[in-house]
This record gives structure tokens, sequence and C-alpha cells, in this order.
């Protein structure tokens, strides 16, 4: 708390307080912060538990609260998540308080000499090792109570969860610190205690936390994020056995806001291609559908924390189940005065309108119903003439490496890729100078001794498809002739895929192959992954050899940056994190 002395109190200083109620070891002070927490401004809330630093340098120095930066001289990877949430929020974003505070500013003050009394020290003299071990994760702190014995400390700590889970921000840092472990413990808890007396008399309880905890869920499994990035943790998720475990039992809840976001996140899940698979093992698609099949036509979707933002986007999805969900939610939304502007602005963002007119040629009857019911509600009507592209690009696919009316053929490894000029010309500016001014201008067999067939191959595949089939063995090859060609398309789509791939062994030589071929959003990640996990991979075999000097310069700078207040100095307040006094401002 502030002293008295303060006309008004700092809400960055106020949810600092807060925090440390949680790090108590007492359960009212506990709930108190977690109660607290969830009335200050969402955006100060995001950088402390995003933040560590910012929070030890707050509490140590109350007088620096609105200077927090990175320190001015750190050179720094951005967060690709780093920005404040869109208007458009997940649908489970709990809504914020009106009053948004203006964010922390830049310090251009000189190094604090009460905690380095003679100016910062050298960068060679920090030991950086041991100064990033005593930094206390928060958010962890905050998982854990999720599993509290108190009823209302649990509640309490998932509802905090809940909104902190719907910000971008956060959603990665959330998965990485264990929630998902924490979400397979409370359905495990569940599952144990179905038939205990204590359990049915507390069902408003049990009924909380398997609400909050879908919620959490379906907000950190989201396939994109608000400002469009794509999930990096979608398939390891998957891969840690939730469909069978809890999206399958929870999409038959008696509970029908729980089946709604259980059936959300598999809906979202299936955008990933890697996921279908799993998904199809489970039979998810079926519960998808039975959703829709065993609710009324007019369900009452309603509620503060639903938007439209999500349900858009699946109308482009390839399965007629999540193609029927998604309009079956739109339908029942759009029908509510609180979603009649939300209806067209997303519509207008995501191509939400062409992707219902293409639904009404779905072989699916029940697809096609619901998009005319559609249509006719925001009275549009389909335009007489409609280019199908994607009859075109299946036209198209048949040409690609068909040695019928080819004029070219390209020689890698000693295997032939039949193309065809003009295609590739308007598709791709290095081939179409190949073939005007090049050598190989006057020639229809090509041979590219250097470039892999598998790469090459992939080249192509995209070139007259629009994609290629990617694999995490030929997605690093493909990144580097996708920019070796300048196909940008091809490039983000080896970028995001291997997002969904960085783990412990593999982040220093993804974050190398990012930084050689400038993929600024592979980087990011893969930067912030191995910054995340460094106690890990510093003395690993792939970090010591596959990294470039200049790489780990800005790895520990960006360390060191996160260890040092804004003023520049290493702050007792980071190097001994049990020291729960704030200084006296000056």
């Amino acid at each position: 708390m502030m002293s008295e002395a303060n006309d008004e109190l700092d809400p960055i200083s106020e949810a600092v307080g807060f925090i440390e109620n949680i790090l108590s070891n007492t359960v009212e002070q506990q709930y108190q912060g977690l109660k607290g927490l969830m009335l200050c401004s969402t955006t100060h809330v995001v950088e402390l538990f995003k933040n560590p630093s910012f929070y030890y340098h707050v509490k140590r120095h109350p007088n620096h609260k609105h200077n927090h930066t990175q320190s001015p001289t750190a050179k720094s990877f951005s967060s690709p998540n780093s920005t404040q949430s869109s208007p458009g929020a997940s649908p489970t974003q709990a809504s914020s308080p009106s009053k948004s505070p203006s964010s922390p500013q830049s310090c251009s003050s000189e190094p604090c000499n009460t905690c380095s009394p003679n100016g910062s020290p050298k960068y060679s003299d920090i030991e950086l090792d041991k100064l990033a071990k005593k930094r206390i994760s928060n958010v962890k702190s905050l998982i854990d109570l999720c599993l509290s014995s108190t009823k209302k400390v649990q509640s309490a700590a998932l509802r905090l969860l809940w909104h902190l889970s719907a910000q971008a921000d956060l959603k990665v840092l959330l998965f990485e610190e264990g929630v998902l472990d924490k979400l397979k413990a409370l359905m495990e808890n569940d599952e144990k205690g179905k038939d205990d007396m204590e359990i049915r008399q507390n069902g408003i309880h049990r009924t909380e936390v398997q609400l909050a905890s879908s919620a959490i869920l379906q907000n950190i499994t989201e396939y994109r994020f608000e400002r469009g990035e794509i999930n990096p943790n979608q398939v390891k998720i998957v891969n840690e056995g939730i469909v069978e475990m809890i999206l399958i039992p929870r999409s038959k809840s008696n509970d029908k806001r729980v089946q709604f976001l259980t059936t959300l996140t598999i809906a979202n899940l299936s955008m990933n291609e890697e996921n279908h698979y799993i998904l199809s093992k489970c039979k998810a698609f079926d519960c998808v559908e039975s959703f829709v099949t065993s609710n009324s036509l007019h369900m009452d979707l309603v509620c503060h924390w639903i938007t439209l933002q999500p349900h858009i986007p699946l109308l482009h999805s390839k399965y007629h189940q999540v193609q029927l969900f998604a309009l079956y939610c739109l339908y029942n939304l759009m029908r509510n005065d609180q979603y009649k502007v939300e209806v067209w602005k997303g519509l207008s963002v995501n191509n939400g309108v062409q992707s219902i007119f293409l639904l009404l040629h779905s072989p699916h009857p029940k697809v096609v119903e619901l998009a005319r019911k559609i249509a006719d509600q925001l009275q549009i009507e389909e335009p007489s003439v409609t280019v199908n592209t994607t009859k075109i690009g299946s036209d198209l696919r048949k040409l690609f490496n068909n040695q019928e009316f080819s004029d070219v053929c390209f020689v890698c490894e000693d295997k032939k890729l039949y193309a065809h000029k003009a295609i590739c010309a308007s598709r791709c500016e290095q081939l179409r100078a190949m073939f005007t001014w090049g050598k190989e201008s006057k020639e229809q067999e090509i041979n590219l001794p250097h470039i892999p067939y598998l790469a090459m191959y992939g080249i192509l595949e995209y070139i007259y498809c629009g994609m290629a089939t990617l694999t995490w063995e030929n997605a690093c090859d493909l990144l580097q002739w996708a920019d070796f060609f300048s196909l940008s398309g091809l490039k983000s789509s080896c970028e995001f895929y291997l997002w969904h791939y960085i783990d412990i062994d593999n982040a220093p030589i993804i974050l190398s192959v990012a930084d050689k071929y400038r993929c600024t959003q592979l980087r990011n990640v893969s930067a912030n992954f191995v910054i995340r996990n460094w106690e890990k991979i510093k003395d690993s075999q792939n970090w010591l050899t596959h990294v470039s000097p200049e790489i780990k310069s800005l790895i520990s700078d960006k360390i060191y940056s996160l260890i040092t207040c804004s003023c520049g100095c290493i702050c007792s307040c980071v190097d001994d994190a049990s020291n729960n006094k704030p200084m006296e401002a000056e």
C-alpha cells in the first residue's frame, strides 16, 4: 500500500502490491491479491507478469515506477506478441476496466546510486547465470494457485487466468510456465471426485472450475492470436494428449457453456493441418458436428465473454463439421443486437462474405442451409458471375511436374522436374530473369546441381499449387531456397511451420536459420524461447556449435536487459528476490 501522504494511488505500484499478496503463503492475502488484480489495468498486470524484472524493480524502487524499459544499450529481439491487444478480443476475454493509464515511458535518468554506489558494473563483471536463476516467475506462482485446496483461492486464480489467457502477450508464456499441466491435473481430480459426496454438495464450485479451465484451454489453443500471429504451441499442446483426456469428455458436458468452449477449442485446433491425424483418430470432428445437431437451431450463445472474432476465420476450414459449427455460432450470435456492428467488421476483415458465398455451393446440405440463412439475414446476394478459385487451383495443380505440354525441365540430383516457363515466370521473378537473360534462357533442360531435389520440388509445388508440403526434414532447406527465389509467401509458410517445432534441442538451430535468412518473426519467437529456457540450452552442443558469436552476444544482451533496472543498474531487488521490503523513495 502507498503511504497516506499520496493523494492518489499509483496503479502500477498497486498492482505490484497485489502480486506480492499472491506470492505470500497466507490464504487470505492470496485471495485479496487475486481479487485486486482483476480490478487493475490489464496493460499493467500483463506487463508485470510478462517481465519479472519490472515487478522487482517497481517493488524495490517505487520512484522509478514510470521509467521501466529495457536497458538503453541492450540490443533486443522484440516479441511478436508485444503490442497491446486489439479490439477484436478472444472469445474468452474478460472486459478490461475503462481506465487505461499510459504505458511506462523510456527512462533517461542516470544510474541509481542507491543500488550501484559505484555506477553500473561492467558487462563482463556480471554473473548473468547467478542473477537469472534468482528471477522468480510470478506467472508460475499464479498458475500453482489453480490447484489450491482453498476453494475461493482456486476460483479466483482461475478467473484471473481466464482473463489473462485472453491477452496475446501471455498466451505462449502461460503454456511454457505449465498451465496445461495444471488444467490436466484439474481434469483428473474432477474425474476422481465424480462420486464424492463433498463434490456433489459443492456443485457450483465444480461448475466454475470446469468453465474457467475450459475457457483458459480455449484461449491458449487458438490457431491465430488477435493480431494474426500463428500460435507456436498448437502442435505441442495436442501432442500432450489433451484431445482424448480433456476435450472429448468435456464435449459431452451437461453445461452448454463448457460444451461450446470445448467445441470451439477443437475447431481452432483443426485449423492446423498437423493436428488432423490425432483429431480424426479421437473422432473429435464428430463432437464438433454433434454440438450443432444436438442443439436447437436457435440457441442462446450470448455471454459477455463471447465475441464473433474467432468464429469467422473458421469459415475457411476444409472440414465440413467445422464449417457447420462456425455457421451455427455466427447465425445465433448475429441475431442479437449486441453483435450487429461486429458482424460486418468481422466479415470484412476475414473475407467472410466470400466464404459464405462459397459455402452456398458446399456438397453438405446442412452447411448450405445455414449459409443461406445467414446470407438472407445479412441481405446479401451472390454475384451472378463468380470465379471459382478452388477449381482454378485444382486444375493448375494437374500441370505440376507433368511432362505433357512442358517446355522446361529442371534437373536436381540427377532427377527431373517438369515445368512450364509461362507459369514459372508469372509466379517467380527470379525464374523470369533466368528464362529472359540467363544462360538457361535457350535451354529446355536446366541443371541445378546446387539445389536439393526436394527443395526444388517444394519450390515448384508452391508455384503451381500456392502451397508446399512441409515436413521437419525439408522446412529449413525450403526456407533457404524460398529466400533465394524471393518467394515471400513460401518463406512465411516455412517460418510458421517451424514455430510449431521449436524445442530445447533444436531452438539454437532454428534461431540461426531465422537470423541468416532474415526471418524476423521466427527469430523473435526462437530467441525468446532460448531466453526463457536459458538454463537448459546454454551448455547444449547445438548452442555451442551452431550459433554464431553475434547471436550469442545478442542473447546475452537481452538477458542483461531483463535483469537490470530501467536506470541501467544491477539492482539488489533482482539479485535478492527474497527481499520483500521496498526501498524508501528518495
